[in-house]
């Protein structure tokens, strides 16, 4: 086969030019087709990018349902797909950068997507909610409110990141072009939605403010979002701290505390 001296990927690619040229040289009784490892990895590649495509076409619009559900309003749930898309699409032009002078698996992009999604969700959640109990229920201004949310939720977010960024570094380490893409798609998707949340998100926050709550749902109201349920577990937890683990006799994520520490 054409190209068979080159390396794997090289022969992937002649095989993805080969098969149209094959298939279109058959006729009405005879059916020609591509066999072999790269061909093979070829029909894999394209499978796995329809479906791939497939499946974002029916999860994001069921991811926007829950973001909606969950912040209250359709303003607050545009935020994680405001750092998902730059996340992905900053990766995605990496990626595609690397390839030019690297071995890059298909599956990079995918895990990128899977986690950029994920994360972006994560962090938009963590320092929206933050956000909006700081501006709604303590009634600090934006600039205030912003700053709150990024000294809690903002460390909590960085620690996370670098967390993940750390734990994938050692996968880099397996001699194999495919765990190191996906390594590699991960890595960069994390790092990218990361500095959007540190830096992007809370710029949008101050400047939204109060318009972050815009086209609520009915039934959602701004502030705390206090759980009574929650608040008695939480209680529960601090009268036996012997039961459930140890306890610290401080809280630094909330603006009202009641504990006694």
């Amino acid at each position: 086969m054409a190209g068979a001296r080159g390396d794997p990927t090289a022969m992937v690619a002649v095989a993805d030019k080969l098969k149209s040229r094959l298939k279109a040289s058959g006729t009405a009784g005879v059916t020609v087709s591509l066999t072999g490892a790269s061909g093979m990895w070829s029909d894999f590649n394209t499978a796995n990018r329809t479906a791939m495509m497939k499946s974002e076409l029916f999860s994001w619009p069921v991811t926007l349902a829950i973001l909606v559900l969950a912040f209250g309003s359709l303003v607050a749930a545009g935020l994680p797909l405001m750092l998902t898309i730059l996340g992905l699409v900053a990766s995605a032009g990496a990626l595609s950068l690397l390839t030019h002078g690297f071995e890059i698996s298909i599956w990079a992009m995918n895990f990128a997507l899977m986690f950029a999604l994920a994360l972006g969700i994560d962090y938009a959640l963590f320092v929206v909610n933050r956000f909006r109990g700081a501006y709604f229920g303590s009634k600090l201004d934006a600039r205030d409110a912003v700053a709150v949310a990024m000294d809690t939720a903002g460390k909590a977010v960085l620690f996370s990141g670098v967390t993940v960024l750390i734990s994938l570094s050692a996968v880099m380490l397996v001699p194999s072009p495919a765990f190191r893409s996906m390594a590699l798609g991960i890595m960069l998707s994390v790092a990218f939605v990361l500095a959007a949340t540190l830096t992007l998100l809370p710029a949008v926050l101050a400047k939204l403010g109060p318009r972050v709550d815009a086209l609520p749902l009915r039934w959602v109201h701004s502030g705390e979002h206090r759980s009574a349920r929650f608040a008695r577990w939480g209680e529960r937890l601090w009268r036996h701290p012997h039961i459930y683990g140890p306890a610290r006799r401080s809280c630094s994520f909330c603006l009202r505390c009641r504990c006694s520490g």
